[in-house]
């Protein structure tokens, strides 16, 4: 019997280290399920030069790092997924310029407070 198939099987069939291997994925598919609550921030730009490349990527690198979903707007405006330097760069966002921030995850809170105070402190963008 195929491995995917071992490990789909009824709890009763697997055994060693399949079991082990079914029993962690029975249990990450019960936590990704779990329902998060999505967090968001406003925040103003800080950087002189907007959200521009290298700001951008900064931003980026950190949201990847950040392991969550987070999303990018202009207030008002359609979200943008922040994983994307070119998404991110869509969005023109200028110095001044207000952001909506948001996240969903079990971090979410704390990920949006470091993204805010990335976005809000000119010297960490560049």
């Amino acid at each position: 019997m195929p491995l995917r198939e071992t490990v789909r099987a009824a709890p009763g069939q697997r055994t060693g280290i399949v079991a082990a291997l079914a029993r962690l994925a029975d249990d990450r598919q019960a936590q990704s399920k779990k329902e998060y609550p999505m967090a968001e921030r406003q925040v103003t730009v800080a950087s002189p030069v907007g959200l521009h490349a290298r700001p951008a990527a900064a931003l980026v690198k950190a949201v990847a790092a950040a392991g969550i979903p987070v999303t990018l707007a202009r207030a008002g405006g359609a979200p943008v997924d922040a994983r994307s330097l070119l998404a991110v760069l869509s969005l023109s966002v200028q110095r001044g310029d207000q952001v909506v921030v948001a996240a969903q995850g079990p971090t979410a809170e704390d990920v949006l407070d470091r993204l805010a105070a990335l976005l809000e402190t000119a010297d960490e963008l560049g």
